[in-house]
C-alpha cells in the first residue's frame, strides 16, 4: 500500500511554492497579496469546475519568487501513521506524481495509489499538516497561513458549496488550547484531527493548499495577507485597549539550557536586572489558549525575548508594542531581520523588531552548535548593555 506523505512533506514545499528569497528588497505594505488573492479566487473557481479526480489549480506567480498550486485529490482517506503526521491514501490507479512519499533525483517514483479500504463519504476535506511536527514557529509561519488561504479561497470561489472538513495534524499535547484555537482562527471553522480519522470513511475530495512562507527564509505576499487577516481578527476578538506605556515583559528561553542550543548562560543575571526595573518574567506557556496569549501580550509595551521561535508570537501581539531580540552572536543576520521586517510591516506594527548589537553577545565555546546546527551555540550577553536598550524602548 502506497501512501502520500502530506504536508505533502518537503515534497509539496518544493513542488508547490518554489521560492527565491530577495532579502534586501522593499518590505511589503498592508495591502500585500490582495491582487494575487483575487486572481487565485478566479483560478480556483475555474479549476474546480473541471471533473477530474486530481486537479492542480495554478493560483498564479509572484514576480519570479513563488509559484502556487492548490491540489485537489480525488476520493481519499486521511490516515495518521505513528510519528509521520497526516497522510492520504488515494483511489487506486491514478497516475499522480505525489503518490510517492519520497522523491529524489534519479529515484524512480512509484505512482500507483491504493484504494482507500473503507469507502467514501460525499464530503470534502482540507488536509493541513507539515513535515516539522510540533515545531512552534513552523506551525505559525507555515501551517496557519495555508489554513487561512485554503478556507478563504474555497469560500470565495464556491460560495454555494458546503464547507469542507478542516483536518489538522496536531500532536497529543497540541490538541486543545493554543494550537487548536489558532487553527480555528485561521479556518474560521471547527477543526477535525488527523488522529481521529483512522478507521473512518474517506472523503470525496481532499484539498491540499500550497506553502506560502518558508520559516525564517522567505514570505510570499499571500502568506503575509493570510497572517495580516488572522492578526486583525485576533486583536478585534480579544483586545480592548493598547498596552500601558513603559510596561516590560521578558520571555525566557529556559528550555534551551537542556541542550537544545542557543542557551543564554547568564540569563539569570539578565532576568534579575530586568526584574529590578519592573519587568515581568514569563515564558510563553503562561498563555495556554489563544485568547490568553493575545490578551496577555497586549499588556506590555516592550517585549524582550532571546531570538528564536518566540518571534512567531508577533502574529498574536499588539501592533503598538516594541519588540527586542536578544541576539546570539550567530543569529539576527540581515536575512533573518528582513524576514521579521516584512512580517511586522504587513501586520501594521508601528515599529519593526529591534535587536541588541552584535558586540553585546559572545559565544561561550567554539565547539560547534547543538541540535546539528552550527548556529546553536551557548552564549552570554552584556547585561548592562541590554538593560540600557530596554530602558530606552520603555521611555520612547
Amino acid at each position: 500500500m502506497v501512501a502520500i506523505a502530506v504536508g505533502l512533506g518537503a515534497l509539496l514545499l518544493q513542488a508547490t511554492a518554489a521560492w527565491h528569497p530577495t532579502p534586501h528588497s522593499k518590505a511589503p505594505n498592508a495591502t500585500a497579496g490582495e491582487e494575487l488573492f483575487e486572481r487565485a479566487v478566479a483560478a480556483v473557481r475555474g479549476c474546480a469546475a473541471r471533473d477530474d479526480a486530481y486537479l492542480s489549480c495554478a493560483l498564479g506567480s509572484e514576480a519570479g519568487a513563488w509559484d502556487f498550486y492548490f491540489h485537489r485529490f480525488g476520493s481519499a482517506q486521511i490516515t495518521n501513521p505513528t510519528g509521520r503526521g497526516g497522510q492520504l491514501t488515494l483511489v487506486e490507479g491514478f497516475d499522480v506524481l505525489h503518490c510517492a512519499g519520497a522523491h529524489a533525483p534519479g529515484r524512480r517514483i512509484r505512482r500507483a495509489c491504493p484504494l482507500a479500504p473503507r469507502g467514501f463519504n460525499d464530503t470534502e476535506a482540507v488536509l493541513l499538516t507539515h513535515p516539522w511536527g510540533g515545531n512552534f514557529q513552523h506551525y505559525v509561519f507555515e501551517l496557519l497561513p495555508r489554513a487561512w488561504l485554503a478556507a478563504e479561497l474555497l469560500r470565495r470561489a464556491r460560495p454555494d458549496e458546503a464547507e469542507p472538513a478542516f483536518v489538522v495534524h496536531l500532536r497529543k499535547h497540541q490538541r486543545t488550547g493554543f494550537f487548536a484555537d489558532a487553527a480555528r482562527l485561521a479556518t474560521g471553522n471547527e477543526i477535525e484531527l488527523a488522529a481521529d480519522q483512522e478507521g473512518r470513511r474517506g472523503f470525496r475530495n481532499v484539498w491540499v493548499p500550497p506553502y506560502v512562507a518558508d520559516n525564517f527564509r522567505a514570505w510570499s505576499n499571500l502568506g503575509l495577507k493570510a497572517l495580516r487577516h488572522m492578526h486583525a481578527k485576533a486583536q478585534e476578538t480579544y483586545v480592548t485597549r493598547p498596552p500601558r506605556p513603559g510596561t516590560i515583559v521578558y520571555f525566557t528561553r529556559r528550555d534551551a539550557s537542556a541542550g537544545k542550543g542557543r542557551a543564554l548562560v547568564n540569563e539569570a543575571e539578565l532576568i534579575a536586572a530586568l526584574a529590578g526595573r519592573g519587568a515581568r518574567i514569563l515564558d510563553f506557556s503562561a498563555f495556554p489558549t489563544l485568547g490568553d496569549r493575545v490578551r496577555g501580550l497586549a499588556n506590555y509595551s516592550v517585549v524582550v525575548t532571546p531570538f528564536g521561535a518566540g518571534f512567531a508570537n508577533l502574529v498574536f501581539a499588539h501592533p503598538g508594542a516594541r519588540w527586542l531580540g536578544v541576539c546570539p552572536p550567530t543569529m539576527c543576520n540581515s536575512h533573518e531581520r528582513f524576514f521579521l521586517d516584512q512580517l511586522t510591516s504587513a501586520l501594521g506594527f508601528q515599529t519593526g523588531v529591534q535587536y541588541t548589537v552584535a558586540t553585546a553577545a559572545r559565544a561561550v565555546n567554539d565547539g560547534g552548535g547543538g541540535a546539528g546546527d552550527p548556529a546553536n551555540v551557548p552564549y552570554s550577553v552584556d547585561v548592562p548593555a541590554v538593560v540600557r536598550v530596554v530602558e530606552g524602548l520603555a521611555r520612547s
